[in-house]
């Protein structure tokens, strides 16, 4: 976009300070704007915004995640900046009951009236989203076959190599199965149901491993080690966060992700890219990202004797994993390609801008 437009990206710097430099030519500003939701910092958060905005006249703003997307409209609507677009990337409402359910699901309402016009990042999320009143369905649109940043298949690929030098490194033989979870180590992302039945799992196929990758951001890495009987406690390794998922995942039979809430599941496409089927959660986004009973299987949500049954049945098929694992890694080529994905995010805020040849301003 900066070939054609002055672009501002606004972020929380200090967040986490492990993310690497953006390394892109365009202005980076700082505001402080948290995940969680924290009154005071929040209204801090949107002062910022408003006073940000009031002195740089864009032309067009893009908020994604839901607590920027709702300060970020709050602010964009009060200045009256003419092109105002959120992008859905799955509703912590999703997951919660009772008064935060409704509180969360009103500011992504607030978020998606105050918008010119909306995107999804996948088809099955635009539907819940329509079907739960949040947007109307003229309103919102998703962008090809869906994701917010598709898939680098030349970085995520099969890798026999990484594979052996991943198992070296955490001890754990090249013929065994392992199984792998790449998130934030947090309750959304059923880390708990993961590990429960992990630890049933073992008990009849003992030369399995699991590996959770990610930041624990909620302190559960203790939690997690006692679930496991302490003569398997070392099939279960913590890996933390890194820097490149890649290797992880290539080195993978099988990837797990049964969270409570996805907008895409971005990890699956990683993981079909790298030829390695993925057991998921049936809920909306990941059925977008994972094919049922083609790239992968969607098991019932929460339900750790579902998620059990499915890791079963392809540990005890390596025929089905492998089948699965290619056609994963054909309909990564075919549809979400990173470059195919970009330009139809790039081409969209193109003509929203009506850009032809002049110069505009975007954030």
């Amino acid at each position: 976009m900066s070939s054609w437009a002055d672009v501002t990206l606004i972020y929380n710097m200090d967040y986490n300070p492990e993310v690497q430099p953006i390394g892109v030519p365009i202005v980076q500003k700082h505001i402080k704007i948290k995940r969680e939701i924290s009154l005071i910092d929040d209204l801090l958060g949107l002062f910022s915004l408003c006073r940000f905005f009031y002195r740089n006249k864009f032309d067009m703003v893009i908020t994604l995640v839901p607590k920027a997307g709702f300060l970020g409209m709050l602010a964009t609507s009060l200045f009256k900046i003419p092109v105002r677009i959120h992008i859905f990337q799955g509703e912590v409402w999703a997951s919660r009951r009772g008064l935060r359910r409704l509180a969360l699901r009103l500011a992504d309402h607030l978020t998606a009236s105050l918008s010119t016009r909306a995107l999804a990042v996948s088809h099955s999320e635009r539907h819940f989203l329509i079907n739960e009143g949040i947007i109307h369905a003229k309103k919102i649109k998703v962008l090809g076959s869906g994701s917010i940043s598709g898939v680098d298949c030349e970085k995520f690929r099969p890798n026999k190599a990484a594979k052996v030098k991943l198992r070296n490194e955490l001890n754990i033989p090249e013929a065994s199965i392992l199984l792998v979870f790449v998130g934030r180590l947090t309750k959304d992302k059923g880390v708990f149901e993961l590990v429960k039945a992990f630890s049933t799992l073992v008990k009849s196929h003992r030369d399995t491993f699991l590996v959770l990758v990610g930041p624990d951001e909620d302190g559960l890495t203790h939690q997690l080690q006692t679930m496991i009987n302490t003569a398997v406690a070392g099939q279960l390794k913590i890996a933390g966060f890194t820097q490149n998922p890649a290797i992880f995942i290539a080195a993978a039979d099988i990837l797990c992700i049964p969270s409570y809430r996805e907008g895409f599941g971005v990890v699956a496409l990683e993981a079909a890219a790298c030829q390695v089927p993925v057991v998921g959660s049936d809920i909306h986004g990941l059925r977008d990202a994972v094919i049922h009973e083609e790239t992968g299987l969607l098991v019932e949500l929460g339900n750790e004797d579902s998620l059990l049954s499915a890791l079963n049945r392809l540990i005890d098929n390596p025929n089905l994993r492998k089948a699965y694992g290619k056609r994963g890694r054909s309909r990564a080529l075919e549809k979400f390609k990173t470059q195919n994905v970009v330009d139809n995010y790039v081409n969209y805020f193109k003509r929203s801008l009506s850009l032809e040849g002049n110069d505009k301003s975007a954030s």
